[in-house]
């Protein structure tokens, strides 16, 4: 096990309190920057009327389930690793490693299958009306590139669940930041409009999944290893790690009420997504949880 690895791992093994204090922080912080994006993108989309402000908002819930589905994969992910590390069963973690990268993977090409072929027809379905094009033109870009996404947020947790709450948030807030700054140049200055908001989270999000790769995949300092030589397929772990999916059903409620608002005014859509955007988003801090990580005598884990 690499340096790293091994003292992030003796965090969780080490005092509880501590521990907590040194998991939740970062967490609640790497939450709320990741809930800012669509924020953001709100913000600087608002200057493009109140029309492609509504376009934002029907594509909100689609992004509220990637976003979930990540962020499902990794607390299901998150919680496995963490008892197997309180077992120092080192095997059992990287195949359950190993696993959410898998699902990660399948999800995300799924994603973009949905989102490429059938943008245009699913916006129309749920009346969009003038929004739709929009509407669709946002949406292939966000969410069928959604890979970056999830499988930040997936990453992410199983680091924090290693331990390395820190890195996982120095990741996820590099992303936050640039996104800040990549939405008034695209919108604005390279005149993409609608699309540069959706360019500019997509890369954002692509920037942190570069570093956390970087991490996992090249550097290899993590305790978690992940390659197919560490993966044994086994059913009831995939299953288990869309214990999180409740997540995403609930984000995307809050937004749902746009699709009835925008049939008789779009900026009653407009409201319905600034106002919805605020509070989904900053409830996301204090939702988080940490898994019992530093329990030494984790039993009966799948």
């Amino acid at each position: 096990m690499s340096e790293t690895g091994s003292y992030c791992t003796n965090i969780l093994l080490g005092d509880s309190k501590k521990a907590l204090i040194s998991l939740s922080v970062p967490m609640m912080i790497a939450m709320l920057i990741m809930s800012l994006y669509n924020v953001v993108d709100a913000i600087w989309v608002s200057g493009l009327g109140s029309l492609a402000l509504a376009a934002t908002g029907f594509v909100a819930p689609f992004y509220m389930i990637i976003y979930g589905i990540g962020e499902g994969l990794g607390m299901g992910a998150g919680s496995a690793i963490a008892r197997h590390i309180g077992e120092n069963n080192h095997s059992d973690a990287n195949n359950a490693g190993n696993h959410a990268l898998i699902l990660t993977i399948i999800v995300s090409i799924i994603s973009a299958i949905v989102f490429f072929l059938f943008s245009d027809s699913l916006f129309d379905l749920i009346g969009a009306g003038e929004a739709a094009a929009l509407a669709s033109d946002y949406a292939v870009i966000v969410c069928g590139l959604g890979i970056f996404t999830i499988y930040s947020n997936v990453i992410a947790a199983v680091l924090r669940s290693e331990g390395d709450a820190k890195r996982s948030m120095y990741a996820l807030i590099a992303g936050g930041i640039l996104n800040i700054f990549l939405d008034p140049v695209l919108i604005y200055i390279l005149g993409w409009g609608i699309a540069g908001a959706a360019w500019a989270t997509v890369i954002s999000v692509a920037l942190s999944s570069v570093i956390l790769y970087y991490w996992t995949m090249i550097k290899k300092d993590t305790y978690v290893r992940y390659n197919l030589k560490f993966f044994s397929f086994k059913k009831r772990i995939s299953f288990r790690y869309f214990k999180g999916r409740s997540s995403c059903i609930n984000r995307a409620g809050i937004h749902v009420d746009n699709n009835v608002c925008y049939r008789s005014d779009s900026r009653n859509c407009c409201n319905c997504q600034c106002s919805g955007s605020v509070y989904c988003r900053f409830q996301s801090p204090v939702r988080c949880n940490v898994p019992p990580y530093w329990n030494r005598n984790c039993s009966n884990v799948n």
